[in-house]
């Protein structure tokens, strides 16, 4: 559940504890009156935006139904580690570092296996887990890119095992059909952005996304 802290001024007047609680105690009621159960113990929250935001609110917990609710530094929802600054600083972690795991024990099975199962097994075991909600990534530092791409050329190696460790990356990739991190990130973020505006899919999307229209007529490329 998101909740939208920028009416500051409605905070200021009913105190910034009273919205969270009574939001979460109506939803805690219609999923009572739906047979389903929220466990008040085993819930956090988790304050998303500029630290002088966040210190604007100054609350790091709240009581619901009877428990008391505390702050968390960070949260997953749907498979991302989702952080104060959306940073993605804790989700790049775990990713790389199951993706190194994976890519330490295709190495070791590299020498029994061919090329093409070589690749498959990285597109479904590795690849996919760079790819898992990476528009999220859009805008990142470099650095934050860098983790991931590091990733990438350890695993396109592993493939090209007879590689020699100072081989350019490039043709590697190239061979193998695959973009670069960056590049994946933007062709995923153009490819929702074309079905948001020729599809209207998803829903939740296109009614975000407005097409931006010129007064005036513009010159043509």
């Amino acid at each position: 559940m998101i909740l939208n802290f920028t009416f500051l001024s409605q905070l200021k007047t009913v105190g910034p504890t009273s919205v969270p609680s009574t939001t979460i105690d109506s939803v805690h009621a219609r999923l009572t009156r739906n047979r389903l159960a929220l466990n008040p113990s085993k819930t956090e929250f988790l304050l998303i935006g500029l630290k002088r935001q966040r210190e604007k609110l100054n609350f790091n917990s709240f009581s619901f139904s009877g428990s008391t609710v505390s702050s968390s530094s960070s949260a997953r929802n749907l498979g991302v580690i989702f952080d104060s600054e959306l940073s993605f600083d804790n989700h790049i972690s775990a990713v790389t570092r199951s993706c190194y795991h994976i890519i330490r024990q295709l190495r070791q099975i590299r020498p029994l296996l061919d090329h093409n199962t070589a690749v498959s097994l990285a597109n479904s075991l590795v690849s996919s887990r760079l790819d898992f909600c990476n528009s999220l990534f859009y805008g990142l530092p470099d650095s934050s890119i860098r983790r991931l791409q590091l990733v990438q050329n350890s695993l396109a190696r592993v493939i090209f095992s007879t590689a020699k460790k100072r081989d350019h990356i490039s043709p590697m990739l190239h061979k193998l059909h695959w973009l670069p991190i960056e590049q994946r990130i933007i062709y995923r973020t153009a490819v929702i952005t074309f079905k948001v505006l020729h599809n209207r899919q998803p829903a939740y999307l296109a009614d975000l996304v407005i097409p931006q229209c010129s007064t005036r007529d513009l010159r043509p490329f």
